[in-house]
Parts: structure tokens; C-alpha cells; sequence
């Protein structure tokens, strides 16, 4: 007679997640995955100080073949799970425990493919959120107490991104829909109480404002924009070359530093990247300054790493200076 032998495999990772604005908290996930429809999988969420210190930690258990919770941390450390797949928004205190349970409204059925971004200021917490059932996006503000504060809708059908402004006053939503076989790419420009003050036609996934609030740079893995977020206008656009992808993007006195590599390769379960470029982009108009090329480097996660006013590059646990 053979014997077969099922083996389960639980495999432990860990993931960064969304810190605090203010870079006084921020929350790191380990996540327990399990490759056995019948075996339970779990993440834990470790929310820790500037100096790594550990306040706190949650474990919760994850649904088997869906997407894991997203995190994040608020100023006062308070820890918010958001998870996509039931649209349901999970609220703890500082000590650990689960204070409040919020079902987002039209959240509906359970949903694999629903998407929920999100972004923090102070004791608030903006969220977008998309589906494929409908054809616009949600959009909600929400308190620390889990109070939803602000709701609206945005006729197009999928969000890719959200950030706060420094001040909190403003928030870009990025976002893209179809029209026939276009696609149509979109940030919304909206105050903190749901008023829209101006589109652009240009999309993002990442992205951030200057610490005055008066641009935002938005990008995706094939190109960043300047836009002007007073009168709502773009002052440019930087395409990367069709065989390399964008991985970071960050502001200096020089301009805007792009980091790029080619498009990754699948090693043995691990993306690989490898020949990042950091190019130097002018702030005024586009043009590119100076270019520094890394040859020799092969990476499974690379970024650049702001220290006060100093941007270092960061390739997995190696950290080292580029030409200014």
C-alpha cells in the first residue's frame, strides 16, 4: 500500500507597512501564509516607535486565498486594520485590544477583487475604496473613534491611490476608468470635507505633496508627474524607459530623484531586480541633471531612505550615498 503524505507548509515573512505622518509610530506585519486550504493562517501586526521599540502587538487570523488586511498607525498609536476582502475596518488601542468594528457602508458581499487605499493625518484616516461591481469609487474620512465623518463618490471606477497634504486641508485621490478602449487616468483633488477642487489628468499609485502643500508628485512604475496644487495643473511628465519600471521617488534641493532598475525576473519565488539608475529630474521643468547608474547591484527591494535632510539609497538591508 502507498502512503501519501500531505505536508502543510506555513511560511513567516515580514511586511512594512503604513507608519504614523509624523514618523512617531509605524507598524510592521508578519505574516503566517499557509498553502493548505485547511491549515489556519495568521499575521501579526507590531506597532513600535521611531527607535523600533515595541508598544504593542495584534495577531489576527486571515481568511484562506484572500488578500492579507492592510495596517496602519496613527499619531497617537492607535492601530487600524483595513481589510479589503469584507470591507470591514478594525480600530485598537494602545494597549492592544479591539475598541471598535466599523463595516464600511457598500461594502455588500464579500469581494476578492475590492480595493481600499488609504492615508492618515493626525487623528484622521481617509480612505478609497473600488470594486469591479460599480463604476464609481467611495470615498470616506473617518476619525480614531472609527466615527465616519465624511462620505462621497467619484465618477470613475478604480482608485490607485490617496495622500493628505502637510496641513491635512488636502487630499489626492488617484484613480482610472475606461472609456470605450481608452483608459482614462485621473487625480482628484479634494478637501477634507469631501469637496472636489480640481482634476488632472494624469494618474498615480504613489506619491506625495511638498512640505508646503503648493505641488504634488504623483507616480506610477512608468511615469511621475508634477502638479501644481494651486490651480490644479500639471507642470510636467517623465516617462522611464518601456524595459524598466519606477520604484521610488523622493525630492532633494536638486530636483526630483527618480530611482529605477529593469523589469524584475521571478528567482526561485523572489522578484529580482537589477541596474538601478537614480536620475535627478529638474523641479521646474522636467529636464533630467544627472543620471548615476549602479551596474553591479541585484535587489529584492529597493528605496531611498530620508534621514533629516539627507536621501540615501536603501537596497534591501545595504544603505549607501549617491552623487548629488
Amino acid at each position: 500500500m502507498v502512503r501519501i503524505l500531505l505536508v502543510s507548509i506555513m511560511l513567516y515573512f515580514p511586511v512594512l507597512s503604513q507608519q504614523a505622518p509624523d514618523g512617531v509610530y509605524r507598524v510592521e506585519q508578519e505574516r503566517e501564509v499557509s498553502h493548505d486550504i485547511d491549515e489556519e493562517q495568521y499575521v501579526t501586526y507590531t506597532v513600535v516607535d521611531r527607535e523600533g521599540r515595541e508598544q504593542y502587538t495584534v495577531r489576527r487570523e486571515v481568511v484562506y486565498d484572500a488578500a492579507f488586511p492592510s495596517a496602519g498607525v496613527f499619531e497617537s498609536g492607535k492601530l487600524i486594520i483595513i481589510d479589503s476582502f469584507t470591507g470591514i475596518v478594525e480600530i485598537y488601542n494602545t494597549e492592544g485590544e479591539e475598541v471598535k468594528t466599523v463595516t464600511l457602508p457598500g461594502a455588500g458581499d464579500v469581494e476578492h477583487e475590492r480595493n481600499i487605499d488609504f492615508s492618515f493625518h493626525g487623528d484622521r484616516v481617509a480612505l478609497v475604496v473600488s470594486e469591479p461591481a460599480y463604476k464609481y469609487i467611495r470615498f470616506f474620512i473617518a476619525d480614531e473613534s472609527g466615527e465616519i465623518l465624511v462620505q462621497e463618490q467619484f465618477d470613475i471606477s478604480h482608485a490607485t491611490g490617496i495622500v493628505y497634504s502637510p496641513d491635512g486641508s488636502l487630499l489626492a485621490v488617484g484613480a482610472y476608468g475606461w472609456e470605450g478602449k481608452s483608459l482614462r487616468e485621473n487625480m482628484i483633488f479634494v478637501t477634507d470635507e469631501g469637496e472636489v477642487l480640481g482634476t488632472v489628468d494624469a494618474g498615480f499609485r504613489n506619491g506625495f505633496f511638498t512640505d508646503d502643500g503648493s505641488s504634488f508628485i504623483g507616480y506610477t512604475n512608468s511615469q511621475a508627474h508634477l502638479i501644481d496644487a494651486e490651480e490644479f495643473e500639471l507642470r510636467w511628465s517623465y516617462r522611464i524607459e518601456e524595459d524598466r519600471i519606477i520604484l521610488d521617488a523622493e525630492l532633494n534641493g536638486a530636483g526630483l530623484v527618480i530611482l529605477s532598475s529593469d523589469k524584475p525576473d521571478l528567482v526561485d519565488g523572489t522578484w529580482m531586480y537589477e541596474n538601478p539608475v537614480v536620475r535627478t529630474i529638474e523641479r521646474n521643468d522636467g529636464a533630467i541633471i544627472s543620471e548615476q547608474r549602479f551596474p553591479e547591484v541585484t535587489f529584492t527591494t529597493g528605496t531611498f531612505l530620508r534621514e533629516e535632510d539627507e536621501i540615501m539609497l536603501k537596497f534591501d538591508d545595504t544603505v549607501q550615498q549617491f552623487d548629488r
